[in-house]
């Protein structure tokens, strides 16, 4: 042995075809892994610009009370509102939730306290 290569076909041509496949794939794996790290950097970054941008505008990115009811008064009528509701996946992306759970305390509210819509 002593230096000469490692022949795994008992080919020289297909050894050498075989290990340069091998590199081109680890090449192409590390190419991915590489991309995915920095689609999930600029995910990140792209989140907490608009976790930013919500909060600057007295918004909430992830609602601090989920639990009990909100109180909206809708024309003089006081209704109870369910968070946990508001929260569930066919109403988490309704416009009403979304303004209920994250911007609630930008809306107007009545002399009671309740989020006041007309």
């Amino acid at each position: 042995a002593g230096g000469a290569p490692a022949y795994f076909t008992g080919c020289r041509m297909a050894d050498r075809l075989t290990l340069t496949s091998q590199n081109s794939y680890d090449q192409i794996l590390q190419q991915a892994v590489d991309f995915k790290t920095r689609a999930e950097g600029d995910v990140k970054a792209i989140t907490d610009e608009i976790s930013d941008m919500v909060s600057a505008r007295g918004g909430m990115w992830d609602p601090i009370d989920t639990d009990g009811e909100a109180h909206v008064n809708a024309g003089g009528v006081v209704f109870p509102v369910s968070r946990r509701a508001l929260l569930m996946p066919f109403m988490k992306h309704r416009y009403i939730s979304v303004m209920l759970m994250h911007h609630a305390g930008g809306l107007p509210k009545d002399p009671d306290g309740h989020i006041y819509l007309e």
